[in-house]
């Protein structure tokens, strides 16, 4: 596997090498570059399977740079590397087919992560014979000519990715799906239907689970029933309580003294 690093900072691509020295084959290459023309360079030469790099340079922002690299060639992987909130750049990175974000500071297992699943992807691509973001749908569906074309590519992981971040930043408040779907310029079905398939569950039942961690929380923090129940949208107690017992097992209640008896 060949692996392109680029940042304008010389020490956070050294530091990010580093890291991936530890989670790589030890058979990987590695290069880096500190400006997206030397990485254009780099590209062209070193033929990278996965590019990372950051999105804010003093050059050119790191999308531009990813959009280059696919006029060059297709079949690669990208994962964006930045201290930036992700979603005013999701549209255009699921056409471009960046497969993660890493929010900065990142942690070894989620860059672990990250890579794991691009190379999974990878080697899925290598195995279909089809490059590793050509995608066959149009996410914005509808009937007119403009809305007809194409992106230029969906990489398996990217929409669950962007929702998964996007369900982290709103736990404690109501979160529908047409919500993300509007911040991802993508139609309703077509979230879904991506969803499902790259994470095996559907929307409603990740965001309720995750609400219900985030429930038992302000429940040990001496929040009232209904003062959750108002906060995650829900139209009274009882329907979140009823929501909390089919992930639980039992009410908040019972959730709470069973915890409170175990201190």
């Amino acid at each position: 596997m060949k692996i392109l690093i680029v940042d304008d900072e010389p020490s956070i691509c050294q530091g990010t090498e580093r890291r991936l020295r530890q989670i790589v084959n030890r058979d990987t290459e590695i290069r880096q570059a500190y400006t997206p023309r030397e990485a254009e360079t780099i590209f062209r030469s070193f033929d990278p399977d996965l590019v990372l790099t950051d999105i804010r340079m003093e050059e050119t922002d790191g999308l531009s740079m990813l959009e280059k690299m696919r006029t060059l060639r297709s079949d690669f992987a990208a994962i964006i590397i930045t201290a930036y909130d992700q979603f005013p750049y999701a549209q255009q990175a699921i056409r471009l087919g960046v497969s993660d974000f890493l929010v900065k500071p990142y942690t070894l297992s989620e860059l672990r992560d990250a890579v794991s699943r691009v190379t999974e992807e990878l080697i899925r691509s290598e195995k279909s014979g089809t490059p590793a973001e050509s995608g066959q749908e149009n996410p914005e569906g509808s009937g007119d000519a403009a809305s007809c074309e194409k992106p230029a590519g969906h990489k398996p992981g990217s929409i669950a990715a962007y929702a998964a971040d996007y369900i982290r930043k709103h736990l404690g408040s109501q979160i529908t799906m047409e919500a993300v779907c509007e911040e991802l310029h993508v139609n309703y079905s077509y979230f879904s239907r991506q969803f499902k398939q790259q994470t095996g569950e559907s929307f409603s039942q990740i965001v309720t689970r995750e609400q219900m961690a985030w429930a038992c929380a302000r429940l040990q923090e001496n929040w009232r029933v209904n003062e959750i129940a108002d906060s995650l949208g829900y139209q009274s107690a009882e329907s979140f309580s009823k929501a909390f017992a089919r992930i639980y097992g039992m009410s908040p209640r019972n959730y709470l003294q069973q915890k409170e008896g175990k201190k």
